[in-house]
């Protein structure tokens, strides 16, 4: 005998998913948060910003953006809260 089941699944998530460290998950012995990470959201990975050329071809543009809440940045300094000359 086969019983179904007919309770709707909740649906996925869209988008990219992103692992952001608890502070109870900081990663070190210490409890502090690790030194590389994002000076807002703790997130410890970051992507290049693409744009499109006078050619029309797709690339880096030298500017970069925090993978947890989308920080924009220049240099990986300013995203780990760090001051930049």
């Amino acid at each position: 005998m086969f019983t179904s089941i007919t309770q709707t699944l909740p649906a996925a998530p869209r988008g990219p998913q992103v692992l952001v460290a608890r502070a109870s998950d900081s990663g070190s012995h210490d409890g502090r948060p690790p030194r590389y990470a994002c000076q807002r959201c703790g997130a410890t990975s970051y992507r290049a910003l693409m744009a499109r050329g006078m050619d029309g071809a797709m690339r880096a543009s030298g500017r970069y953006a925090c993978t947890g809440c989308r920080l924009e940045f220049e240099q990986v300094a300013q995203w780990m809260g760090e001051k930049t000359a």
